[in-house]
């Protein structure tokens, strides 16, 4: 059984406890191997970055909406497997996490500066010996859209998806992302971003 929330706050919140997440970010829109990374996967206490280039032309930046993908396992093995899906396709693995069953999934847009965030076309399942014992679909997901905005802005809109499967030892997270900003904004490497997190089960 699944049960989902959505929430939004005008401000960045901190979250924590979680197992494992995963970012897709501004970073600095290139595909090279140094400099502010697109995607990032990991830990409460680490993680590793790699890149891509999201838009050829950045003075009107949009990514469009691009197939990302989280594989979270369980166990000794304990990694993340975050992947940007479709003509160019990248992934990393993390595998420095060792954690117990994995239960509620978040998933995070946030800025702060004007543009758009978003996630769309959500899917997750939970498994458990290599079952499907869970599964969650959602065609719209969070949104921040400020575009055309001229004063300074943040916030943050948060769906939570909790199961009440107690022993998953894996998930499976597909979803499309989007990061757009405007010509005359120059944003920091993390001011827009999208994210989801996985939880230990409880």
């Amino acid at each position: 059984m699944v049960a989902a929330a959505l929430y939004a706050s005008e401000s960045i919140s901190e979250i924590t406890g979680y197992s494992l997440f995963a970012r897709a970010q501004v970073g600095d829109n290139s595909a090279g191997t140094s400099g502010d990374p697109e995607l990032l996967v990991g830990s409460e206490t680490d993680s590793v970055a790699f890149h891509t280039c999201w838009d050829s032309t950045p003075y009107d930046f949009d990514t469009g909406a691009r197939t990302v993908q989280l594989t979270a396992n369980a166990g000794d093995s304990g990694g993340a497997t975050w992947g940007l899906q479709g003509s160019s396709p990248v992934s990393q693995t993390y595998t420095e996490a060792t954690h117990g069953a994995l239960g509620q999934v978040q998933f995070r847009a946030g800025m702060a500066v004007p543009g758009l965030v978003q996630w769309s076309s959500i899917f997750i399942e939970w498994y458990r010996n290599g079952q499907i014992v869970d599964s969650f679909s959602r065609r719209s997901g969070p949104t921040v859209d400020e575009r055309g905005s001229t004063e300074e802005v943040a916030g943050e809109e948060v769906l939570v998806v909790s199961t009440s499967v107690k022993d998953a030892d894996k998930v499976v997270i597909w979803g499309k992302v989007e990061n757009e900003y405007e010509q005359g904004i120059t944003p920091a490497a993390n001011d827009l971003f999208a994210e989801v997190f996985v939880f230990p089960a409880i």
